[in-house]
């Protein structure tokens, strides 16, 4: 029986986390095809590409964290049958998006300055500039869409997220193809061609989905589309008490990555085209398990809002058990075939890419290992904000990164002089770190919920 009611649970975990993978996986495609095409337009755009590609998911999660806690928010909400509570909290979440998108706006044009005082060489700092100034008339829809797919995640209306962005990521390797190389009578805007089919499919992603809500009669029980703002302004405050804490980790830890990049660009340009490559794809794992992560939370604050305290605990197993197996394939992937994958960016024959090659095989061995620890660190962090238990996590992913990985991979690097393989043995010594805190979290706080002393 308890076996039984455990598949359940797990399958409805899958129902959701699935479709989410699956539409962060095509998200993140269409950026790694993206880049892709850049990379053949030469070394140094290739090494700008992996600035570009940091900063901006960085610049942008960073600005639209906050957002994230819709999901948990409104799964709870819809649980509790709440349905012109779900309404309100999308409306926060509008108002919340355009008024993030300013500063960030603001952040993205000052890019080039904060590159060279980092460090960075003028001309790759000019072409990551190049990218932003374009790339600025995106941020406003991409942080609308976010609202949108919290709510439809929140609702289990992830079809449409799914339809929509499978059409939008075709829009944009078309218009990447057409604007980056000049075809079909297109002018050859190389690196500004990407940023503005950025512009092109994110625009068209928010409208479609608003298009939906507008239409659609499921809809319509949510009130979308009344305007009461000003009336509850106490949606925005409980987003806040539960997404401060989250968007102050995320934060955190993608201004770490985005530090550990720019130290990798003081080890020259075949490191920091190396630590391009393996980046882009760890980051096809990292997102589907970021999306397992949210789903664990959706689906625990769900069960919480019913009152099913009951599944929270077997919910959290099957969580681990998913990442687990995501994470061992993932593994086994970047130890056997590093020569073909890195075969896509590069030709092993060329004797100028030898030295890059060479640090892409080395990150890939070291990433095998550390990415588990960062993926079940994360899907359990995920977990623990079903709970709305988010200021922990927050303390952890802070602390152990900051004060942790950041100097271990200094020290390393730098120091001992292990250069790029040292960056990453750093990350990992904090990663491992994080993980054994969140488990002892999650493994007290489930205890809790199963003996009803949480209620």
């Amino acid at each position: 029986m308890q076996a039984n009611h455990f598949r359940f649970v797990a399958k409805k975990l899958f129902a959701l986390a699935w479709p989410m993978a699956s539409i962060q996986f095509i998200s993140i495609a269409g950026m790694f095809l993206t880049m892709m095409m850049l990379s053949k337009l030469g070394h140094q755009v290739l090494a700008a590409s992996a600035l570009i590609f940091s900063l901006q998911v960085t610049l942008l999660i960073v600005g639209s964290s906050l957002l994230f806690s819709l999901s948990i928010l409104i799964g709870h909400a819809f649980g509790a049958k709440d349905y012109l509570g779900i309404g309100n909290f999308v409306q926060q979440g509008w108002t919340l998006g355009v008024i993030i998108s300013i500063p960030l706006i603001i952040c993205a044009l000052s890019i080039k300055k904060i590159l060279i005082l980092a460090g960075q060489k003028p001309e790759i700092a000019q072409l990551v500039q190049q990218y932003f100034h374009i790339y600025i008339f995106a941020i406003p829809a991409v942080l609308l869409i976010i609202t949108n797919q919290q709510f439809c995640y929140g609702i289990r209306r992830q079809s449409l997220v799914t339809l929509n962005n499978r059409i939008s990521t075709v829009l944009l390797i078309v218009c990447a193809y057409l604007f980056i190389f000049g075809k079909f009578g297109m002018p050859a805007l190389g690196v500004q061609g990407a940023a503005l089919s950025m512009v092109v499919s994110s625009w068209f992603t928010f409208f479609f989905m608003m298009g939906n809500f507008i239409v659609k009669p499921q809809y319509q029980v949510f009130e979308l589309f009344r305007y009461r703002v000003h009336q509850n302004w106490h949606y925005l405050k409980k987003m806040f008490q539960i997404g401060w804490p989250i968007s102050l980790q995320i934060s955190a830890e993608l201004i770490c990555f985005s530090t550990l990049s720019v130290m990798v660009g003081w080890l020259g340009t075949s490191a920091l085209a190396a630590y391009q490559i393996v980046t882009q794809y760890n980051s096809l794992i990292v997102v589907p398990l970021f999306s397992l992560a949210q789903a664990s939370g959706v689906v625990i604050g769900q069960a919480c809002g019913a009152e099913e305290y009951a599944d929270i605990k077997k919910l959290g197993h099957a969580s681990l058990l998913m990442a687990g197996v995501v994470t061992f394939v993932t593994a086994i992937v970047f130890w056997t075939l590093p020569k073909l994958l890195s075969s896509f960016y590069l030709e092993a024959s060329d004797i100028h890419y030898q030295e890059t090659l060479h640090l892409v095989y080395i990150l890939f061995a070291i990433m095998a290992v550390t990415q588990i620890f960062d993926g079940l660190r994360n899907v359990m962090t995920g977990a623990l904000r079903g709970l709305f238990d988010t200021r922990f996590p927050m303390w952890v992913g802070v602390f152990v990164l900051w004060a942790i990985s950041i100097p271990c991979a200094y020290l390393l690097a730098f120091k001992l002089h292990w250069g790029i393989a040292g960056i990453s043995v750093g990350m990992g010594i904090g990663m491992l770190t994080g993980l054994i805190a969140i488990l002892w979290r999650w493994q007290k706080l489930a205890l809790r919920f199963e003996k009803g002393e949480a209620i």
